[in-house]
């Protein structure tokens, strides 16, 4: 069986609760509590940051990766609709994640500073 992944994502006190509490009643359809499939996601990328993967680049492998990421998340639940409930795009729950990836592009270009 072929499951349908759909995303689900909204600000707080926004109605995401009553919404999944009533799509859950359906015996087809699960929606995820606070899903960690987009900081999956998030990660990956990071790991293009990293000594090792720079040193050995193979973007086809994290490539595969991604493709099969949200299959394989979801792969044991039995319902044919799955709806990700997480923070996908959401500025009010990336602003940790969105200013560590800032900070460390910045780190980049900042010459290393032993002179102190």
């Amino acid at each position: 069986m072929q499951k349908k992944v759909y995303f689900l994502s909204g600000f707080p006190r926004s109605g995401n609760t009553i919404i999944s509490t009533i799509l859950n009643q359906n015996k087809d359809i699960a929606v995820s509590g606070h899903s960690s499939l987009v900081n999956c996601f998030f990660n990956l990328e990071l790991v293009k940051n990293t000594y090792t993967y720079n040193n050995f680049k193979d973007e086809n492998s994290i490539e595969n990766i991604k493709k099969k990421l949200v299959h394989n998340y979801y792969n044991n639940w039995p319902q044919k609709y799955i709806i990700d409930r997480g923070e996908w795009g959401t500025p009010y729950n990336y602003s940790p994640y969105i200013i560590f990836f800032i900070l460390n592009q910045l780190l980049k270009f900042v010459p290393n500073n032993n002179n102190t």
